[in-house]
């Protein structure tokens, strides 16, 4: 038998959020009318062209002294954005569906409705494997 650690009642409610938005991310049609938001805990600020955006790193479970007395651990995660990422990320955060967050990016770029579609949703399960970006796959 496999020996769990317990969880506490906010970790076990972020995992199945979580849960729900990868499910969203398997339909399209699910993805589409889900609302995508930057994280709670991140943080983004310009640099250059692109963006810098940056969250609290969860602890490991071996950080714990002495080895993190010898190991140094990360307090934050940093992940830096392309200028089309950075476009991509200010349109997440005017609360707006995935749908139209892909629809202004196809004009602006003046790509077809598909083409951008498989391009920000791939950008989207980064962010989300990433903890960057939340989905909220129950609205419409």
């Amino acid at each position: 038998m496999k020996h769990r650690r317990p969880v506490s009642q906010q970790a076990a409610r972020q995992q199945a959020r979580r849960r729900e938005a990868q499910a969203a991310l398997h339909t399209p049609q699910r993805l589409l009318a889900a609302t995508a938001r930057p994280a709670a805990a991140a943080t983004a600020r310009p640099r250059g062209d692109g963006l810098r955006v940056t969250r609290p790193a969860a602890r490991p479970w071996w950080a714990f002294p002495p080895i993190s007395w010898v190991v140094p651990v990360p307090q934050t995660r940093t992940v830096d954005l392309d200028p089309l990422g950075r476009e991509v990320y200010e349109l997440l955060g005017r609360g707006r569906r995935v749908e139209e967050v892909i629809e202004a990016f196809a004009e602006a770029h003046k790509l077809p409705f598909a083409e951008a579609q498989e391009s920000v949703s791939a950008f989207l399960r980064l962010l989300l494997a990433r903890d960057l970006v939340e989905l909220d796959a129950a609205s419409r």
